[in-house]
């Protein structure tokens, strides 16, 4: 409503700014006390400013992690090349050159050669890729055979294994013999009994891996034919389906697999594949839903499902033998594509010729070419970077084979397609299940091999090292995540790695790391620069979102919003509040509407089906006591006392911050927790720990009166104690919100004087800093206008901090 009069006000008049702010875009009114808008010159005073938004720095980061990446990609390689140069000089000594050079066009070469490796009289490039048609043939053949090969061809096996060094995700050995994963499948076995699931996974080892690693066997067969084996009683016959379609790479449902009492919630109908999804995408479904230690039991299944699926390919569908090498597998792998190649053109040459070229020669939609990615037709190669997927080629033969007679042949391809093994390229998925172990282990044999002919590999250095020792440290040492950049002193820039006095300019290099490095003291400033500070204490880091306090002041935060009836819990029943905090939200789980009505049920009448209605929570509780359960199974005890809590506080922390370099935790917990067993340390490491809260522990604690016995009263003991959520306890004229202002020592400042820069130390993200510097900037305008400031300022954010403009412009 607008009116002449409102465009006149008062001199001293109240007037309210209302602000409708976004990443993009900030809405403004200016409206009087009734909520008329204000008129000036004419104009209603309300708009609309935009701005472009501000960009984070995720994709410049996304950029420097991958020329961090190829920087040190490039110092191996020269370090590689180092410890063979001399060795290849003495016979070739362009070759290295020849090597570097190789991704460029002739014009463009140092050296204008036709051949990018070889260039011998009578041995070049082309006579090379006729005897080793692909890399793994060249180290097949270096692996399996004693003789003295050409230093060079050495050299290029060892150069293609430090291209492709694989994961880093398995700890310890890697072994793809037919005795299996002793250690994976004793593990899940362990944990399969602990929540009562028992059933001999041990004593069938070899028959059970022997089904998991057979691709001629469609997922379906193994699942029926592991159950065979396993033979479960009744009691635990829907737990062990479900499991063995998991294992198998099928969808199974989280309720049954785990045994949920509770079979009508959303969490019980919950379905997953490791097919579908990795680990780390189904984690964050299921944490809050169940407990650790059917969290960890569904961990152990995903281990053995990634050893299945690399020993698959490691194993030979013919003989049954597993092959000791990648290389071997690769090889076995280009020789079954080329007579399921021959297999197939044949009958396309028998049967459907005039489909031949499309289909083999022609770069057309999902054909052989395109899966390819290349072809030569009419003296003419195509190449396409785009290929074709695997299901999409499967399904083009599939249409062509319906154009051919019934015959043994077609069915053994049809089969083939079934179980996805016909034509297999060498490069797939499989390739991002091969471990850094399992490379090691093909690079120690070239190298053994070699040093039989090449005395300079076991020669030893200064440090009593040999060559060998130095190529085998540059191959499977990987910089932990929490060291960062490594950099002189003199140009640290971001990095927070700590050099030992004495070695500022020492170039770092695996062999020297721990001489050079200090990692406890780069690990505690990792931890400096990566937590962020308290939403309200900016001077105080915040909280885990695992840590116990954390959680506690989540849930109770949520908890006090609960109405019943539309009453507080209390005042239904002294106490209830209480109750339903201790009775069900100890137990780990999270709670939902249903188990709610359940225990009130149970404590407010003896009705089974009276229905209470629930408000201020959205239909179940988002938060959860997880961790508490999670310390409590792991010192098997019902209650932490106050030791086991400052003890998990600082285990959670530590996995929060380490949870990826399971050797450094393990390191920390020896240290400083001697009690410990190797059984509880292994369930730590197993534990999920990642994201910070927003809150910080002197936060939390900060006292802001005193109650009638004297005693101080802190947030989260008014949190425990009354039925305020944090905003009402941080209300305007409180005594938690005059402490806070004492505590940050705000400064009155005119929004004249704000500056960018002084946005600095509030740790908001770049869209959120320009959202509220363009509604600083709409703000002057508006009180320019008016003459003096508004009695009220209205905002909604339309963005995911949670903060209020009378927290900004305090």
């Amino acid at each position: 409503m607008c009116t002449k009069e409102s465009e006149k006000l008062n001199k001293n008049a109240d007037y309210y700014i209302g602000l409708d702010m976004g990443t993009s875009s900030a809405g403004w009114a200016v409206s009087d006390s009734e909520y008329n808008l204000i008129r000036r010159k004419g104009k209603d005073l309300w708009g609309v400013r935009q701005f472009e938004e501000a960009k984070t720095a995720a994709e410049r980061r996304g950029f420097r992690v991958a020329r961090r990446r190829k920087q040190r990609q490039q110092v191996r390689n020269r370090l590689l090349s180092e410890e063979f140069q001399n060795e290849i000089t003495k016979i070739d000594s362009g070759f290295l050159k020849r090597m570097e050079d190789s991704r460029f066009v002739i014009s463009d070469k140092r050296v204008p050669e036709k051949y990018t490796l070889f260039n011998d009289s009578g041995y070049t490039d082309v006579e090379y890729y006729n005897q080793y048609p692909t890399i793994y043939h060249l180290r097949k053949a270096l692996i399996e055979s004693n003789e003295r090969f050409d230093i060079r061809l050495v050299f290029l096996g060892i150069h293609s294994l430090f291209q492709h060094p694989g994961h880093f995700l398995d700890k310890g050995d890697v072994d793809t013999d037919n005795t299996g994963p002793e250690e994976l499948i004793q593990f899940l076995e362990d944990c399969m009994n602990e929540i009562q699931i028992s059933i001999p996974l041990v004593s069938n080892q070899k028959v059970l891996t022997d089904i998991l690693t057979d691709s001629r066997i469609t997922r379906r067969d193994k699942e029926q034919q592991i159950l065979e084996i396993l033979q479960p009683n009744k009691e635990s016959k829907k737990a062990v389906s479900q499991f063995v379609k998991v294992l198998t790479g099928q969808k199974a449902k989280l309720g049954d697999l785990i045994m949920m009492e509770d079979k009508d919630t959303e969490e019980y109908k919950y379905s997953f594949s490791f097919r579908e999804k990795t680990l780390e995408e189904i984690l964050p479904d299921i944490e809050g839903v169940i407990d650790g230690l059917a969290l960890e039991y569904i961990e152990s299944i995903y281990s053995l499902y990634s050893w299945s699926l690399l020993n698959s390919y490691m194993k030979d569908t013919l003989t049954g033998h597993y092959y000791s090498y990648l290389a071997e597998a690769r090889v076995a792998a280009y020789d079954k594509h080329h007579s399921d190649l021959v297999k197939l053109k044949t009958l396309f040459r028998e049967y459907i010729p005039e489909e031949y070229d499309n289909f083999f020669r022609k770069m057309e939609k999902a054909n052989y070419s395109h899966y390819i990615g290349s072809t030569e037709y009419d003296g003419e190669k195509r190449c396409r970077t785009a290929k074709a997927k695997q299901e999409d080629f499967y399904k083009s033969i599939n249409k062509m084979l319906e154009k051919i007679p019934e015959c043994s042949e077609k069915t053994e391809i049809q089969k083939e397609i079934i179980e996805g093994t016909f034509l297999l390229k060498q490069t797939g998925p499989q390739n991002g299940f091969v471990p850094n172990q399992l490379q090691l282990k093909e690079l120690r044999k070239i190298l053994q091999n070699a040093s039989k002919h090449y005395p300079f590999l076991t020669e030893k250095d200064e440090r009593d090292m040999t060559a060998i020792d130095r190529i085998e440290a540059l191959f499977s040492f990987r910089i932990p995540y929490y060291i960062g950049p490594l950099k002189n002193t003199d140009n640290q820039g971001h990095g927070w790695a700590v050099r030992r006095d004495g070695h500022e300019q020492i170039p770092v290099r695996p062999w020297n790391f721990e001489e050079i490095i200090d990692e406890s003291a780069s690990a505690d400033l990792f931890i400096k620069n990566l937590v962020n500070s308290c939403t309200y204490l900016r001077t105080e880091k915040v909280l885990p979102k695992s840590s116990l306090l954390y959680q506690e002041f989540e849930v109770l935060n949520e908890l006090n919003n609960l109405r019943i009836n539309g009453m507080y819990p209390d005042e239904i029943q002294p106490g209830l509040k209480r109750m339903i905090f201790e009775q069900c939200f100890y137990s780990g789980k999270k709670v939902t509407g249903k188990k709610l009505q359940l225990f009130l049920r149970s404590v407010l009448t003896n009705s089974s089906t009276e229905e209470f209605v629930l408000t201020g929570i959205d239909k179940d509780f988002k938060s959860s006591l997880s961790s508490y359960k999670k310390f409590c199974e792991l010192f098997g005890v019902k209650t932490l006392n106050d030791t086991q809590k400052v003890m998990a506080e600082q285990i959670i922390e530590w996995s929060t911050v380490y949870g990826d370099s399971r050797k450094f935790l393990k390191r920390k917990l020896e240290d400083n927790y001697p009690e410990l067993t190797d059984q509880q340390i292994r369930r730590i490491a197993g534990f999920k720990f990642s994201e910070w809260g927003n809150l910080s522990r002197a936060f939390l604690e900060m006292e802001g009166y005193k109650d009638e016995a004297g005693n101080p009263v802190t947030i989260i003991r008014a949190l425990r104690d009354t039925q305020k959520n944090l905003m009402q306890l941080l209300s305007n004229d409180s005594a938690f919100a005059k402490k806070l202002q004492e505590l940050n020592d705000y400064v009155t400042r005119d929004i004249w004087s704000i500056e960018p820069d002084d946005l600095d130390g509030m740790y908001l993200s770049a869209p959120v800093r320009r959202m509220i510097w363009q509604t600083f900037l709409i703000l002057r305008e508006v009180v320019d206008t008016i003459g003096y400031s508004p009695k009220k300022i209205l905002d909604r954010l339309r963005s995911s901090v949670k903060l209020s403009c009378n927290q900004l412009f305090l």
